[in-house]
């Protein structure tokens, strides 16, 4: 089995927060904002929910697309994935 095969709900979503926080951060030119604050008060809400391993591997790799500077690259956004209805990130 696979190490992804073995995360948790809670941890796939605060992957997605992650996205979601890079997304509002790069849409406002790094500005805070209220939606900012609410995807913050959500992570730190799943982070709880998280196990301790779990908590370690997110502490040891760190947010996926933050990785190359506080607005992230084309090709961190890239690695988002998309709604095809829709055109958009799904995030």
């Amino acid at each position: 089995m696979t190490e992804a095969a073995n995360m948790t709900r809670e941890f796939v979503h605060y992957r997605q927060l992650e996205r979601r926080l890079w997304l509002i951060r790069w849409r406002n030119a790094g500005e805070e904002s209220v939606e900012e604050d609410e995807v913050l008060d959500e992570m730190d809400r799943t982070w709880t929910q998280l196990s301790e391993r779990e908590q370690a591997i997110l502490r040891t790799e760190g947010p996926q697309l933050l990785a190359h500077g506080p607005f992230g690259t084309a090709a961190a956004i890239r690695r988002c994935p998309v709604d095809s209805r829709a055109g958009t990130l799904a995030i």
